[in-house]
């Protein structure tokens, strides 16, 4: 896949989506499935078949940071400081970590090449050549996938009490005209040591998303709420809209392609507040 300036060419993103698609419907009559049914086909099929790219983030993290530590005195450090260490680096409580991601970490610090960070264009093309992804790539690419289904996907930043924000998905339901948060890189982290199921991560709301997730930020004062940014976008309960790069949106509206779009948001414009309407459906009956 070709990336120009960071950028990937959409022609051939779009190529791989289709690839990927039918892939996941094989010898499937997608016309008898439902909007949520392919959804969860999908969601499931990336949930199984992604690994959240460890290596990527520690770079990005790592290579992207300055530290007054000295990475090289960590070697000889015992296990009990190395990991005080890193939990100060990252900036974190220690229950958002498991093991695996310390070791690799620790591991990075060791080896002290750090790349300064992938680029989106990268990090997209490293799902389609090695099977990984972190947050802002599986959405994407989710992303693509649910619409390529005609099922509309929002990308948001939110808060998850991590180093660095992070990017999940609000897809939307027209049959009952509501939205529920979708995190796949969450999952694809948290099965490496967790006994986890992709249906934990999958259709959830606000409050499972506060009190479950960590994700978003309930300000303890109404004042705050005004005050609390990331990456310079004001935040409502925590979450920011992602501005979706134009290129792709022009790419959609000179094929004509998925025209619906301009009846949800202007995709362009990053001030854009959660809807209202956010509501979890899977433990309704009728989607089991």
């Amino acid at each position: 896949m070709t990336i120009q300036n960071g950028h990937l060419i959409w022609e051939e993103v779009y190529e791989k989506i289709i690839e990927l698609d039918s892939k996941i419907f094989a010898c499937i009559d997608k016309t008898l499935l439902s909007d949520y049914e392919k959804r969860k086909m999908i969601f499931e099929y990336l949930c199984n078949n992604l690994e959240y790219d460890f290596d990527a983030f520690i770079d990005l993290v790592l290579g992207s940071k300055k530290f007054s530590i000295n990475f090289d005195e960590i070697t000889y450090m015992n296990p009990t400081k190395q990991y005080r260490i890193v939990t100060e680096i990252f900036k974190t409580d220690h229950k958002l970590f498991n093991n695996y991601f310390l070791f690799k970490v620790i591991d990075r610090i060791k080896i002290g090449k750090y790349k300064k960070g992938f680029s989106g264009g990268e990090s997209i093309r490293r799902i389609f050549e090695k099977g990984k992804g972190m947050c802002n790539s599986d959405s994407i690419v989710y992303k693509l996938l649910l619409e390529y289904n005609n099922i509309y996907s929002a990308i948001y930043i939110c808060d998850n009490k991590m180093i660095r924000p992070h990017v999940l998905n609000l897809v939307y339901d027209r049959e009952n005209d509501s939205y529920s948060f979708d995190d796949i890189s969450t999952y694809t982290a948290d099965c490496v040591e967790k006994n986890v199921t992709p249906d934990m991560y999958f259709d959830y709301d606000c409050k499972y998303a506060n009190e479950v997730m960590n994700q978003g930020f309930i300000p303890s004062k109404p004042e705050e709420a005004s005050l609390y940014k990331i990456n310079n976008i004001p935040m409502k309960d925590g979450f920011a809209f992602y501005k979706y790069d134009p290129e792709y949106i022009s790419f959609l509206i000179d094929r004509k392609i998925n025209e619906w779009h301009r009846q949800f948001i202007l995709e362009i414009d990053s001030n854009v507040e959660l809807p209202s309407n956010i509501v979890s459906l899977k433990n309704n009956t009728k989607r089991l």
